[in-house]
C-alpha cells in the first residue's frame, strides 16, 4: 500500500513537470510585438527622408505648418538624425511665424 501510495506521488510530480517543461517551450517560441520591427523600420527609411527632404523645402520656403514638423522631425530623429539644435531653430521659426 505504502509503495503504491509513493508510486502514484512520484508519478504526479513527474506529470506536473513534463507539463511544465512542455508550456515553458511553447512560451518561448510565440512570436512578440516586436518581432521584424528592425526590418519594417528599415523599409520606411527611404519613405522618412523623402518625407523630410520634402518638408524641409517647404519650410525654408516659409511654411509654419512644415517648420513645426521639421523641429519634430529632427527631435526624434525621423528620417534623419537626432539635432536638437536646429529642432529648435525650426520650432522658433514656427512659433514666430504664428504656429
Amino acid at each position: 500500500m505504502r509503495a503504491a501510495f509513493l508510486f502514484s506521488v512520484i508519478s504526479q510530480i513527474w506529470l506536473a513537470l513534463f507539463l511544465f517543461n512542455s508550456h515553458a517551450q511553447q512560451a518561448d517560441n510565440k512570436p512578440t510585438r516586436g518581432d521584424g520591427l528592425e526590418a519594417k523600420l528599415k523599409a520606411i527609411e527611404p519613405k522618412l527622408k523623402a518625407t523630410f527632404a520634402e518638408l524641409t523645402e517647404k519650410a525654408e520656403g516659409g511654411d509654419p505648418a512644415a517648420q513645426e514638423r521639421v523641429s519634430q522631425l529632427l527631435e526624434y530623429g525621423e528620417g534623419v538624425e537626432v539635432d536638437l539644435k536646429s529642432s529648435f531653430g525650426w520650432a522658433e521659426k514656427s512659433a514666430e511665424a504664428g504656429h
